[in-house]
């Protein structure tokens, strides 16, 4: 009897301090900053491979934190080409798919990081003609997102995201 008393007290008290939770609606192209933590480069991305971001900033709705500062965003390699030779530039686009709010909802996101190495072609060519054919052989800059590089993505949709803070 006692122990019974003693786990239907535990319950009880579990349930009172159980935080209260408020419906918060995120609107359609709310935004979400995304940022790199490592470099990514043309030369070590493959088109159609999945990686994964993060986000930069807390995103506020009407003063309740919706999605977290940190949460990992998942994100398409669209196109990756190495940088080529005849001074060929690399280049490298990632898209932005998706997020989860503070309650596990899953958050379609919409945005891109884009770059395009330097390209050497003309160089690579006037050079080769005039003075060594082995100039042609020279590459461009191969496209690279630095560390820390950031790109704003929509949301795709409304979401009613339950909060507790």
């Amino acid at each position: 009897m006692k122990k019974t008393v003693y786990i239907i007290s535990l319950v009880l008290l579990s349930v009172a301090f159980v935080l209260p939770q408020e419906a918060v609606k995120m609107p359609a192209s709310s935004v979400v900053v995304v940022k790199s933590k490592n470099k990514l480069s043309s030369k070590q991305l493959k088109t159609g491979q999945e990686i994964v971001l993060f986000v930069a900033t807390d995103v506020m709705i009407k003063g309740k934190k919706v999605i977290k500062a940190n949460a990992p965003v998942v994100c398409l390699v669209e196109d990756a080409e190495s940088a080529g030779m005849v001074g060929q530039a690399g280049k490298l686009t990632i898209s932005i798919q998706s997020t989860t709010a503070v309650d596990g909802t899953t958050v379609a996101l919409s945005g891109n990081f884009f770059t395009k190495g330097e390209s050497k072609t003309g160089t690579s060519v006037a050079v080769g003609v005039v003075l060594c054919p082995l100039a042609l052989l020279c590459k461009g800059d191969e496209g690279d997102i630095p560390a820390g590089a950031q790109a704003r993505a929509l949301t795709v949709g409304e979401y009613e995201v339950a909060v507790t803070e």
